[in-house]
């Protein structure tokens, strides 16, 4: 948060946040809906869900596959925890169903925990009783051009 204070500034009235230095929108490291997911993702998922001992999932809807069926790979009795300001739920929009994206998101097992809110309120909660708000706030953020 504080480098994006520090290096970001959004113009005001566009919203569009960009790089103070060269003045280029700033596009976060993710993947974003309709780009192809990179091989890693497809060559590590069974090793890693072979691996999971739980599942933390943050400030998503699940609305969206493959995403939203990946909650469901999990071993019997691992346990998953879902933050975010709404419940997961049935994806179901009209595109999501033309598309064969839509998904019954299910988190009732006797493991699951939902934790309604903003994510980062929450983290921060929880990092705040786990006595670890030094290492959270001191966790190094690196940008691509760096």
């Amino acid at each position: 948060k504080q480098w994006y204070q520090r290096r970001v500034a959004i113009t005001a009235g566009e919203g569009v946040p960009k790089c103070e230095d060269c003045k280029s929108v700033v596009r976060p490291d993710v993947v974003l809906f309709g780009e192809a997911l990179p091989d890693r993702f497809h060559k590590s998922l069974s090793a890693d869900f072979a691996a999971c001992d739980l599942l933390i999932v943050l400030g998503t809807s699940l609305a969206v596959s493959p995403f939203n069926t990946l909650v469901g790979r999990t071993k019997s009795g691992v346990p998953r925890i879902y933050i975010n300001k709404t419940k997961p739920g049935k994806a179901d929009s009209v595109i999501g169903w033309f598309l064969s994206l839509s998904a019954d998101i299910e988190f009732s097992r006797n493991e699951d925990m939902f934790l309604q809110g903003y994510c980062d309120e929450i983290v921060t909660n929880i990092c705040k009783d786990a006595e670890w708000a030094d290492e959270l706030e001191n966790i190094p953020i690196q940008s691509l051009g760096e």
